[in-house]
């Protein structure tokens, strides 16, 4: 289907919301520390809930919202902002991508 005369390919939405658990607590996670995936190297390995991200180290430095995309964890990735606003699942926490540590 083309959208006004336009041959470009849009992704309208993604239908499976990831199922990451917080390496701390086991909760379900919603955000990254791309830092420690720099470390670790597996996704699985950096992913938090909001509680655990606030008392992360590196919560405000290198973390954000989990990316709706296959390419989550691939080195250079680190998601797309404007997708991210969309907010094709919503984040349970509706909360700033910035977490500012009390």
């Amino acid at each position: 289907m083309k959208l006004k005369d336009d041959d470009h390919i849009y992704v309208l939405g993604r239908d499976n919301k990831p199922n990451y658990k917080c390496v701390n607590c086991d909760n379900p996670a919603e955000y990254i520390c791309y830092e420690c995936l720099g470390e670790m190297g597996e996704l699985t390995d950096a992913v938090y809930c909001r509680e655990c991200l606030m008392k992360h180290d590196h919560a405000d430095d290198d973390a954000g919202f989990i990316p709706n995309s296959p390419r989550a964890g691939v080195c250079g990735y680190t998601g797309d902002e404007k997708m991210e606003k969309l907010k094709i699942w919503p984040i349970e926490s509706n909360k700033s991508l910035r977490i500012s540590k009390p």
